[in-house]
């Protein structure tokens, strides 16, 4: 099956891929707004129920100190469409180098401003490390959305354990969006207030608003002029 839009932007080198069975899906399709500190509670049962596609890539980023790597993971970016065309961003986090004791406090993405979100985490799939301080969508400007991982909890390098042990388990964000770019950027965090280490963002995906009927009406007739602009030149020359 394929979705009715894809991503344009940035499509060379990502792969769609099928995911294994005991496909991540939402219980329900239904949106509801995050407010600051807001957390819904752990999804539990995943089906392979409630969903029409997905898609997924794997992205890496580090954290430099000094201009040298300290801390390197990847994460498993994935969107998965809805029976009722609504879409859910989900990420998993993988720290795959970094010095003893050290672990990721916070995972977050951008670009959610203008949708409404329902955030959650799997916690009956593969993963060891579970969001323990909650999440929060950011109250100054409402685009990220950030999970936290407490002092007892921190993501550490599990590279060396089986697969279904690796890395957080899926961290989810339902939402009322219907099109996705990879317009939103990813970053991962060690420490808080000044001393905090940030990952370099990298693109992911993220929600796109749907255009108005009157901007779609915009483009055509603009589409219109340059074709006949283009004719004309045509002719006289």
């Amino acid at each position: 099956m394929g979705l009715g839009w894809k991503p344009r932007t940035g499509r060379r080198g990502l792969t769609a891929v099928a995911l294994l069975a005991g496909a991540l899906s939402l219980q329900s399709a239904h949106a509801t707004v995050l407010a600051p500190g807001d957390f819904a509670a752990p999804i539990d049962q995943i089906n392979e129920l409630d969903f029409v596609d997905r898609v997924e890539a794997t992205r890496d980023f580090v954290i430099n100190v000094g201009g040298n790597p300290f801390l390197s993971g990847h994460i498993l970016d994935r969107v998965v469409t809805l029976q009722d065309g609504t879409l859910v961003f989900e990420t998993r986090i993988f720290v795959d180098s970094a010095p003893s004791n050290v672990g990721l406090n916070v995972g977050a993405r951008s670009s959610f401003a203008g949708f409404a979100t329902d955030v959650s985490f799997v916690s009956d799939a593969p993963g060891t490390f579970i969001p323990n301080a909650g999440a929060i969508r950011s109250p100054i400007t409402g685009s990220d959305v950030q999970f936290n991982f407490g002092g007892t909890d921190l993501i550490g390098d599990t590279s060396s354990l089986p697969p279904q042990l690796q890395g957080t388990h899926t961290l989810v964000i339902a939402t009322d969006a219907t099109r996705f770019d990879l317009v939103g950027l990813f970053r991962a965090k060690i420490g808080t207030g000044a001393n905090a280490l940030l990952s370099d963002p990298i693109p992911v995906w993220a929600p796109v608003a749907v255009p108005e009927p009157a901007t779609w009406a915009m483009v055509v007739a603009g589409l219109g002029l340059f074709s006949l602009m283009t004719r004309r030149r045509s002719r006289q020359s």
